[in-house]
């Protein structure tokens, strides 16, 4: 069936072109491609294989006095790419601050509604001004980048972390255990512990940072209109554990219990 009158103006388009029946007419996708559009369940499509973004949209058109569905993809690949970029800090690649924070009010809801334990920690390099004065703020930057690169192999599926301040992080943890979130941090502050960066041939080395963590088993007492205030909350919390572990000697991580207001140490 002849549809170049109408597809003559959307040559660089992707489109699939259907009957009232839903049967295939005539398309100019691959096949992953199609399968991708078929078992969407958004309107923002990536396809893995070939890197790139669609928006997907759809509307009916007119041949020959019939009428037809048409699906059709605009790359919008070069708009995701920019968007991600502004979403990320440039010196670590990790998320930057505004976009951790977006990620944590718009999870916050999922996990309301799993009701599964949430774990929020910040971290915060140690005497992080004596290594700029000492080396340089060009040497202080390399050691961003690359606690940056040693943080993102910490990763899991459920984890999420962003450059937070000048050299704090924030990470997030959902539907892991307590004890398994508690295990990452420790096993973050140890890598970092046993780093040894070589700038210009000099060696930075006994890099530290300090944790503070607060921690949620459940989210049965809490109210949906108080999720907002909760995430602020939980921030607050982990940043007076972060004080707690700054004044025990640095190098530690120090537990906010919500429950009972108290802060321990992690042994």
């Amino acid at each position: 069936m002849d549809f170049k009158d109408i597809l003559n103006n959307i040559d660089e388009i992707k489109y699939i072109i259907k009957d009232l029946d839903n049967n295939i007419i005539s398309f100019n996708v691959d096949k992953n491609l199609l399968k991708i559009v078929n078992n969407r369940d958004s309107d923002t499509i990536y396809d893995k294989k070939n890197n790139k973004w669609y928006k997907y949209e759809f509307k009916k058109i007119k041949n020959k006095n019939n009428f037809y569905n048409m699906e059709y993809l605009i790359d919008i690949t070069e708009f995701k790419n920019m968007e991600e970029k502004f979403r990320h800090d440039s010196l670590t690649t990790l998320l930057n601050r505004t976009s951790i924070v977006e990620y944590l009010d718009k999870t916050m809801s999922d996990i309301y509604l799993e009701n599964v334990p949430v774990s929020i920690a910040i971290g915060d390099i140690d005497h992080f001004k004596y290594i700029n004065d000492k080396y340089g703020h060009p040497a202080g930057d390399k050691v961003l980048e690359t606690i940056g690169k040693l943080l993102k192999t910490n990763i899991g599926e459920n984890e999420y972390i962003g450059r937070y301040g000048g050299e704090e992080f924030l990470f997030f943890f959902k539907n892991i255990s307590n004890e398994e979130s508690i295990r990452i941090i420790e096993k973050i502050r140890n890598d970092i512990k046993n780093l040894k960066i070589n700038y210009n041939g000099e060696i930075i080395e006994n890099i530290t940072m300090s944790f503070g963590v607060c921690q949620l088993t459940s989210l049965t007492d809490v109210k949906k209109n108080d999720l907002i205030k909760l995430r602020g909350e939980l921030i607050s919390f982990a940043d007076h554990a972060l004080y707690k572990s700054k004044n025990d000697g640095r190098n530690t991580t120090h537990i906010f219990n919500k429950e009972n207001g108290m802060i321990k140490r992690v042994v």
